[in-house]
């Protein structure tokens, strides 16, 4: 009875530790590629990057002026290169955490690796 049960733990382990890096590469990498896709779009509508950016030459409070024109233009300009650097910063760092997504498991395994090759050699 207990041969079975250590027989049962020692198979469930097995084929989790062989599929968790087959999903990690393919569903998992599948998923978080849509979430740093769902990012983009996110860090867009919360900056409002193309809406500045759409009403860049359109007067601010109804102003059609020269002067309000130009301040108008200036002050959209202004905040469009600010959003879009921050935008820029956002979606670096999302990139990069989707980097580390896929070498994660292989820092982990390479370490693993070398630590058991010393263990080893002693």
């Amino acid at each position: 009875m207990g041969a079975q049960f250590f027989s049962i733990g020692v198979r469930t382990v097995t084929e989790e530790l062989i599929s968790a890096p087959v999903w990690w590469y393919s569903r998992g990498l599948q998923l978080a590629f849509r979430r740093l896709l769902d990012r983009f779009s996110y860090a867009n509508r919360y900056l409002g990057v193309t809406v500045w950016a759409s009403n860049l030459f359109v007067p601010m409070y109804g102003q059609w002026d020269i002067a309000g024109r130009v301040i108008s233009f200036f002050v959209r300009v202004v905040q469009t290169v600010v959003r879009c650097v921050v935008f820029v910063l956002w979606a670096l760092t999302d990139v990069i955490l989707f980097a580390l997504y896929i070498i994660f498991p292989l820092v982990v395994l390479w370490r693993i690796s070398t630590t058991l090759i010393l263990l080893l050699a002693q």
